[in-house]
């Protein structure tokens, strides 16, 4: 005899949703970045019906812009952002992983300047079975 438990044996006392985040400011809808990146996510993300991204990555995106000398825009760090997520193949790997297990996640590299000392920055994408594809720092998750 096998002392198993699986999933529906446990009793959920609290879930957590991601319009519920957004509420809170924990994320932030992709869609509704400033100066027009919104409409990046809607050219490339047009049929994903939530993408968002953590408010940690949101902020390092702000000071980037906030950062005048290294000529940053929302536009083009959110750019460099969601190609290099799809020229690492992270993205994909993501929506795979949420098909098969419910939630998929894939990281890769991007250089950001200005937000800090620092400029190169391994971020992640996590993708769910819901549809939901969130942008975040790794220890955002």
């Amino acid at each position: 005899m096998t002392n198993e438990t699986t999933a529906t044996d446990f009793e959920v006392i609290h879930t957590y949703t991601a319009d519920q985040a957004l509420e809170d400011g924990v994320l932030f809808d992709a869609r509704q970045l400033p100066d027009d990146a919104g409409k990046i996510t809607d050219e490339l993300f047009g049929d994903i019906p939530k993408v968002v991204l953590s408010a940690a990555l949101y902020e390092t995106m702000r000071k980037a812009v906030a950062a005048k000398r290294h000529c940053n825009d929302w536009r083009g760090v959110w750019w460099d952002i969601v190609q290099l997520a799809g020229v690492f193949g992270a993205t994909k790997r993501a929506m795979q992983g949420a098909n098969e297990d419910g939630v998929g996640y894939g990281t890769f590299p991007v250089i950001i300047t200005g937000a800090a000392r620092r400029r190169n920055y391994r971020l992640m994408v996590a993708a769910t079975c819901d549809g939901t594809i969130t942008f975040m720092h790794p220890e955002d998750r």
